[in-house]
């Protein structure tokens, strides 16, 4: 399943910004959020692995658009003085984030929780 997503996600990265010039960034990012929330919903609610698989690649192809698309749009709202700042309030809440959750995902294989199987960001 990770190599699944492993390979979508290097196969969008370069893609990118192709789809960011021809459908507008935020178009673009908006698409890939909602593509991402619905094959982790069906990640969290797949009877099968070949459907766990189907959903891994659409969230490995959506996600890998996400980082890029988030840090250009980040770069192009702030002026070339702040842009150091913003990039370090952004990832610095990125770690921050990731810390914290920690313990929820390392108990995931043990308390199944709908919230937290389909990676929901509210979980």
């Amino acid at each position: 399943m990770l190599t699944s997503y492993l390979v979508a996600n290097a196969v969008i990265l370069p893609a990118s910004n192709w789809f960011a010039r021809r459908f507008g960034r935020e178009n673009f990012l908006l698409f890939c959020v909602i593509v991402f929330t619905v094959a982790s919903f069906f990640c969290g609610a797949a009877p099968s692995l070949s459907i766990i698989l189907l959903a891994r690649v659409l969230q490995g192809a959506s996600g890998g658009a996400l980082q890029p698309l988030s840090q250009s749009i980040l770069l192009e709202s702030f002026p070339v003085k702040q842009r150091s700042q913003a990039m370090a309030a952004c990832r610095s809440r990125i770690l921050r984030g990731n810390k914290n959750r920690a313990p929820q995902q390392c108990t995931w294989a043990t308390r199944w929780d709908p919230r937290t199987a389909a990676g929901a960001p509210w979980a």
